[in-house]
């Protein structure tokens, strides 16, 4: 027998006597598993684990030479690898070789691991090991900018079984997830994050005993998210400054408090920002402040608000189909609407109509703003008035459209619209005069020369131009053509003016019943404009009688007064007086009497041909005729209105009707005076905004559209 035959039976002899094999076939073995090295009962998705198990026989000794199979109930969780597989064990290895495993943990989970001996001469035996997989450590959420290094775990893993290993790391979407090992341990990767977005990361772990094993996993990347604290304003009036300031957090919501926040504005005309994020308002218009983090390659995190430069508006005057306004800063000009005759003041600028505030083109600084049928005008100081518009019925009064002429489209250029001075630095047609006030309506313009109000001796004047009107070629101008012809009307102290659609009335705050007049008026008088209980066209002014009797003078307190289309208001102490056409109730009361058809007034309708009550509750401060409406304001900033509501003007909600009796405009402002023109109203609030409603065909309303609005809508701030 050969040595080697000898070795081998020896061999043979000294396994038989000491254990037990799968080569004892004479009876089957009883066998039971064990785990010989602990596991874990929770892994992480992205680790790694190796597992053996044991063999034991019925006298608890081990079994060797005897393979296990592995499987995982869950691949999805777990999935488990047999390192052993085409191999022969070492001496080190002959106790743990075919019985030990690789685990690798791929998602959040529970499976369990089974070890099955299924081997001729052995009892059926299998080992279950429960394993719960909890979420990986690898962040699913990553800021714009920010860098992370992850590991696949290996805690649990022996490397003499693991055997040697090779990492490869990749992302799906390198602009989003940047994903590269580190050099000096490629079970480690650093990841960038780049862009807003979603990649898959996915390692690859391979090696001769493990084979190849995939991980991926889903991870969301997010901008740095950037709060404002407190919230920005989206209005700043000019000339203002607000400091804005923000928070900064990363894609969870984790304050940033070092991040370097970048301010800009988009319109640089309208306000700036400076590096700590003071706006400063420069002009009407606007834009976005934009506060952002970050810096290309990455994306840039931004913060954009929308912010409007406003106007504080000193004033505000609605006419026809336009309306004029004046800021309260420095007086610059600004009109809307109908600009089918240059009313609006802008030049080469031959738009029909502006939906929105434009600037009137002329250097000069306006202290009071008047806005008529087709033409306005404005006074700056007491040395300077430009108007500007229709000049047809000779109501710019540059004298340019005679008052005998039939034919104004070829005699004059009709329409003016650059702004025309009329008084130039005090002086008219050569005689030294003060502008102390202005009123533009319909046809007409007048003015107060207030130059020697400081005079015992002398009182202030009363100039009117215009309304030049024809019937059947017969002349019926009650004013002059010219602001250098007009005669001069004289006045008690402090008289101030109104004008109307053809008419035009002066009143005296200080006269009392009985001592002098309080309200005269003068122009057409079809619907009893006039309120002297007559239907005479006049162009001299003539008292305002009493609706309780045919006297001169009004009740004892007159405030104010003002002209409309074809009626006039005048607020007493104890309530607001109107007078003339009540065609759609605007004198906020019954009229007793009836007037036309005529020349001026094709039907007959409702009028007073004096001052009558209206029946407003509450106490008003200043009143404003309009087109077919009126409306009055109360001490506390309530406007009311009754009349006309064709297109909303009245401003309660509704549009089409009339109504005779006051009530309250909705929305809840406050305003500190009103306007009421043809068809529209407008008003500056409290805070110095523009409000309108009513009809908007031509965009008076100033809300850069064209639609009508029954309820106070603000005029728009960004030019148009």
């Amino acid at each position: 027998m050969s040595s080697l035959r000898r070795a081998s039976l020896l061999l043979a002899i000294l396994l038989v006597g000491s254990c037990k094999s799968e080569l004892d076939p004479t009876s089957l073995v009883t066998a039971t598993l064990q785990l010989a090295t602990p596991l874990p009962d929770t892994l992480t998705a992205g680790e790694i684990a190796t597992v053996l198990a044991s063999i034991k026989g019925a006298d608890g000794a081990d079994i060797v030479g005897v393979d296990l199979q592995w499987s995982s109930t869950d691949t999805a969780v777990v999935q488990v690898t047999r390192p052993d597989t085409g191999t022969a064990p070492s001496d080190a290895d002959r106790l743990s070789f075919g019985r030990r495993a690789i685990v690798s943990a791929h998602a959040p989970g529970s499976a369990t691991l089974v070890a099955s001996l299924d081997r001729t001469g052995f009892t059926a035996a299998t080992l279950r090991v429960p394993v719960v997989v909890k979420q990986t450590a690898w962040p699913g959420l990553l800021t714009v900018g920010s860098q992370d290094t992850i590991a696949v775990g290996l805690t649990h893993a022996d490397p003499a079984v693991l055997g040697p290993v090779s990492y490869a790391w990749q992302s799906s979407d390198p602009a989003v997830l940047q994903a590269s090992a580190v050099a000096t341990d490629s079970s480690q990767a650093q990841l960038t994050a780049r862009a807003s977005g979603a990649a898959e990361l996915t390692l690859a772990v391979t090696g001769p005993q493990l084979g190849r094993v995939e991980f991926r996993a889903g991870l969301n990347v997010g901008n740095v998210q950037i709060v404002a604290q407190p919230p920005w304003p989206a209005l700043l009036p000019v000339t203002e400054t607000t400091q804005l300031a923000v928070a900064v957090q990363d894609a969870a919501g984790t304050p940033l408090p070092g991040a370097k926040v970048h301010w800009s504005s988009t319109n640089l005309s309208a306000f700036t920002v400076d590096s700590n994020g003071v706006v400063t308002a420069l002009s009407r218009g606007g834009g976005e402040v934009v506060a952002s983090v970050g810096a290309p390659p990455f994306q840039v995190a931004e913060l954009r608000a929308t912010l409007v430069v406003v106007e504080l508006w000193g004033a505000v005057r609605a006419g026809a189909a336009h309306t004029c306004a004046i800021t309260a800063t420095d007086g610059t000009g600004y009109c809307w609407g109908n600009n089918g005759s240059g009313q609006l003041g802008l030049a080469v600028d031959a738009s029909p109509f502006k939906t929105r505030p434009s600037k009137v083109v002329t250097f000069h600084k306006f202290s009071d703003i008047q806005a008529g049928g087709n033409h306005s005008c404005g006074r700056e100081g007491v040395d300077n008035l430009l108007c500007w518009g229709l000049r047809d019925r000779a109501q710019l009064g540059d004298g340019l459209c005679p008052p005998n002429a039939t034919d104004f489209s070829i005699i004059c250029t009709p329409d003016a619209s650059v702004p025309v001075t009329i008084v130039d630095a005090g002086i008219l047609n050569g005689q030294k005069v003060a502008v102390n006030q202005i009123a533009a309506g319909g046809t007409l313009t007048c003015m107060v020369n207030g130059l020697n109000i400081r005079s015992s001796a002398l009182d202030p004047v009363g100039l009117c131009w215009g309304n030049a009107n024809y019937i059947n070629g017969n002349p019926l101008p009650p004013f002059d053509s010219t602001a250098a012809l007009a005669q001069a009307q004289p006045l008690a102290e402090s008289q101030v003016i109104a004008a109307g659609g053809s008419e035009a009335c002066l009143y005296n705050p200080r006269a009392f019943s009985g001592v002098g007049p309080e309200v005269q008026c003068a122009g057409l008088n079809a619907s009893g404009q006039l309120g002297d209980g007559t239907t005479t066209d006049r162009n001299t002014f003539s008292d305002v009688l009493r609706f309780d009797a045919p006297v001169r003078g009004l009740p004892q307190g007159l405030i104010a007064a003002s002209a409309g289309g074809k009626h006039a208001c005048a607020l007493l102490v104890d309530a607001v007086w109107c007078w003339g056409s009540n065609s759609s109730g605007q004198l906020g009361a019954a009229a007793a009497s009836t007037c036309g058809p005529s020349d001026w007034l094709p039907a007959a309708e409702p009028c007073s041909l004096f001052a009558i009550p209206a029946a407003l509750p509450v106490s008003a401060v200043s009143v404003s005729a309009g087109g077919e409406h009126t409306c009055a304001l109360t001490a506390t900033g309530d406007t009311w209105c009754w009349g006309s509501n064709s297109n909303g003007q009245l401003g309660n909600g509704t549009i089409g009707g009339s109504n005779q009796t006051p009530a309250l405009v909705s929305g809840g402002l406050k305003f500190l005076s009103i306007s009421a023109g043809g068809n529209h109203t407008c008003g500056v609030t409290t805070d110095r905004a523009i409000y309108c409603w009513g009809a908007n065909a031509t965009g008076q309303l100033g809300d850069g559209t064209q639609t009508d609005r029954s309820v106070p809508t603000r005029v728009a701030e960004a030019p148009q």
